[in-house]
């Protein structure tokens, strides 16, 4: 098993009193599933090579985390002064350098899962979960995006995306549960994770054969 390292708050806190975050490595079902998920950078590739076949609606209104500033250039700290300390805090060799800050919030009556992906310190990919599937509430939060970005047409279906000047994309996704997708720097994607990911399917072929020949 792969070593992972997060962070965990609240409970532990409340219990003994700690000022600081505590870090261990437990063999934790739901942080291996995690990820499982976004292991070698494929879930990624599959994301871009999804948007590449969905039509795209474009929009006149940048798409921001933070006002004035772009996308990729979101940093760690930004997002902890938003929301303050994650849930956790993903870090793997799997994950080829990308680190995860992991959110369960309640804004309004939604509750919601946020995942913020980094790399090099810079945001690349982040999404909201929520823990919902019914249709009215589905239908209010496609809504509220296309008033905000004053665009039509955007579906719940997963079959068309919001995009920017910028090149930043919004897109729901409706897999498992109803999720908003911000996928902010695609490029950097392509650029650095498909050597790293031809490499590391390589070495483990090596190890394999070296096993068992």
């Amino acid at each position: 098993m792969r070593k992972i390292c997060y962070k965990i708050k609240g409970f532990v806190y409340q219990i003994f009193g700690a000022k600081k975050a505590f870090y261990y490595n437990p063999k934790n079902y739901y942080i291996e599933k995690f990820v499982n998920k976004y292991r070698n950078g494929k879930f990624y590739f599959n994301l871009i090579d999804k948007v590449e076949k969905m039509d795209e609606i474009k929009t006149n209104v940048a798409i921001e985390f933070i006002e004035n500033k772009k996308l990729n250039e979101v940093v760690i700290k930004d997002v902890v002064k938003e929301y303050g300390s994650s849930n956790y805090k993903i870090i793997s060799e799997d994950l080829l350098g990308v680190e995860i800050l992991f959110y369960k919030l309640k804004l309004g009556k939604y509750k919601m899962k946020l995942e913020f992906h980094f790399f090099n310190d810079k945001l690349f990919f982040y999404s909201y979960v929520f823990s919902m599937n019914n249709v009215k509430n589905k239908n209010e939060i496609i809504k509220i995006i296309k008033d905000k970005y004053s665009v039509k047409g955007l579906s719940d279906k997963g079959n068309n995306y919001i995009i920017d000047d910028n090149k930043n994309i919004i897109l729901s996704n409706n897999d498992i549960n109803f999720s908003i997708y911000y996928l902010c720097n695609s490029k950097m994607i392509k650029e650095n994770f498909v050597e790293r990911i031809d490499e590391k399917e390589v070495n483990k072929c090596k190890e394999l054969l070296f096993s068992k020949l």
